[in-house]
């Protein structure tokens, strides 16, 4: 049997849920971008039902042409999907 491992990264999706800490746009781009040249294979670009901005940082990063799979963490809700596809 091959074995691989592939790692997640959540740092943009937590700091929306630690206290006191918040990501500028600007900030959650960078991340991104440094995130993918540290060779992590997916990362959890945020909530989608969060509100508009966040929406927009997730289509922001979506453009950046990352090597690294991008996701979004949804709670099992059609509006929280469609918030995902939209």
């Amino acid at each position: 049997m091959n074995a691989s491992c592939r790692i997640l990264d959540s740092t943009l999706r937590e700091g929306r849920q630690t206290p006191r800490i918040y990501f500028t746009h600007d900030q959650k781009l960078r991340l991104a971008e440094m995130i993918d040249a540290a060779g992590v294979d997916i990362i959890e670009v945020g909530v989608p039902s969060a509100g508009e901005a966040e929406r927009r940082g997730i289509r922001a990063i979506t453009k950046l042409g990352l090597a690294a799979e991008l996701v979004t963490w949804n709670r099992m809700t059609k509006e929280d999907i469609r918030h995902s596809v939209s």
